[in-house]
């Protein structure tokens, strides 16, 4: 599970990019969570993973329930306003290159091209 996630919270008014990073640490596994849109940037989150399941609670208390499916992790998590339920889901990403923050793009566009592909887009 370690390593770099990217997804959309699936909300009624339009879909929220966001970025989770897992990294094991001794017996136990740290994150870190980004949702640009709101301004969140490298939330703490705590996390618990048994099996395929994959459970991680935001320091404002929300939490997302999931299932790790390969390299997919599937799942809901309550709207902030309350209300509904909304979905989730997170791609892994196998690049080293940073997390893109408020580029603007969809997560459509971000899985056609490689992440080293943008990085090096950027800085031409």
């Amino acid at each position: 599970m370690d390593g770099h996630w990217e997804g959309a919270i699936k909300q009624p008014a339009g879909e929220l990019s966001l970025v989770v990073e897992f990294t094991t640490q001794s017996d136990s596994i740290k994150g870190a969570f980004t949702l640009s849109a709101a301004a969140v940037f490298q939330w703490p989150v705590s996390i618990t993973n048994d099996s395929s399941k994959v459970t991680f609670r935001l320091p404002n208390g929300l939490i997302f329930d999931g299932e790790l499916q390969g390299d997919t992790i599937s799942g809901k998590v309550p709207s902030p306003t309350g209300g509904h339920v909304d979905p989730v889901l997170l791609d892994t990403q196998t690049s080293t290159c940073p997390p893109l923050q408020g580029r603007g793009s969809s997560i459509p566009e971000r899985r056609r091209q490689s992440r080293r592909d943008v990085e090096i887009a950027a800085h031409e």
